[in-house]
């Protein structure tokens, strides 16, 4: 989650300047929400139209894990309509197996040339490990 955060502060200082900021989906997972890194945060930008989805690995009590790419699959109409009619970008950080499944969700049920524009016009950036 830290690589986003300059993201967020970013668009949180456009937004003082009164320049517009659009929305911002901020999906991620952490183990539990003890876990969740700048928490406070995060929740203080809410009136900027930050909405945050978290996947929880090992909460207490939880029946099943939960993964980013749960998250994504949950939400993924919301993100795709972004992507469509916002000009949204969308940036991956984390493992490569979970930059793979995230990417073959946002290209189900798509044409090819629908991902090459995203992907050619960098709207889609990932940083990976391992």
């Amino acid at each position: 989650i830290a690589p986003m955060r300059a993201i967020w502060q970013d668009r949180n200082e456009a937004a003082k300047r009164g320049e517009p900021v659009g929305k911002t989906m901020l999906l991620f997972g952490c183990r539990d929400g003890e876990s969740w890194l700048y928490r406070d945060e995060l929740e203080a930008l809410a009136p900027l139209h930050v909405e945050c989805l978290v996947a929880y690995s090992r909460e207490p009590g939880q029946e099943k894990k939960e993964y980013v790419q749960d998250v994504l699959e949950a939400n993924l109409d919301a993100v795709v309509t972004l992507l469509d009619t916002a000009n949204a970008f969308v940036y991956v950080c984390g493992k490569i197996t979970m930059a793979q499944q995230i990417q073959a969700l946002l290209r189900r049920d798509r044409l090819a040339s629908w991902w090459d524009a995203i992907v050619s016009s960098r709207r889609y950036n990932q940083e990976v490990f391992g």
